[in-house]
């Protein structure tokens, strides 16, 4: 069976990553592993726990576990650090077919594309059907931040991997401050931030709604 996945950590990112000195060593978990390539960061003095709701992508590494960011199985202050790139919250969280029947690239059509049946729909809890402009968006990942602060351990890292996007209203393009938001929504959960981090990367050009931010951020904070 061949896996699809929209949104695994690019390249450029676990490049950045595995060549930095931020990154702690212990036992980390990523609470939205997807098909697990944040494993490719472990060492002989890292562990990685990967968390994902969708079986199927889970399956793809013997460290990811099926599990619910919003209900981590864990007790508190468990891990020494946590890495994770969330959905973004951008046209990656469609669901409704091109009207043109040309290929479509989301959570949704690469899960029912993996599993081969078009009526699959995401776990209610998985937020990749949420758009950073809607208010559910931002509520969901308070409580996925929270849920990570809770098994952290004091002074732990926590490095979020996110973008701005751009969507157009009423015929104007218009930035989604996506990184702010995530940034102020962590730090009002007692997180603080230590540095942000910009990284190129190459981004997706499927649609007519093309224009892409060319770098993404890994924000690193710190559970005090």
């Amino acid at each position: 069976m061949k896996v699809h996945h929209p949104a695994a950590f690019s390249d450029a990112i676990i490049r950045f990553l595995a060549n930095s000195s931020i990154v702690p060593d212990g036992v980390l978990i990523d609470p939205f592993c997807g098909v697990g390539k944040v494993h490719q960061l472990a060492t002989v003095s890292r562990r990685i726990v990967g968390i994902e709701i969708e079986p199927v992508w889970a399956a793809q590494h013997p460290d990811t576990i099926v599990g619910n960011a919003l209900q981590l199985p864990f007790g508190e202050e468990v891990f020494d650090g946590a890495i994770t790139s969330p959905c973004y919250g951008n046209r990656m969280s469609d669901s409704h077919n091109a009207k043109d029947g040309s290929l479509r690239r989301s959570y949704t059509h690469d899960l029912q594309r993996t599993v081969g049946d078009t009526s699959v729909k995401l776990h209610p809890d998985n937020s990749g059907t949420l758009y950073c402009w809607q208010p559910a968006y931002w509520r969901f990942h308070g409580r996925a931040w929270q849920e990570v602060h809770r098994v952290l351990r004091p002074g732990a890292t926590f490095l979020l991997n996110v973008s701005d996007c751009y969507r157009t209203v009423k015929g104007e393009r218009r930035q989604e401050r996506v990184v702010d938001t995530h940034a102020l929504l962590c730090l009002s959960l007692g997180f603080e931030l230590v540095e942000r981090h910009s990284v190129a990367t190459p981004r997706m050009r499927y649609g007519t709604n093309d224009h892409r931010v060319e770098a993404e951020t890994v924000l690193e904070f710190r559970r005090p």
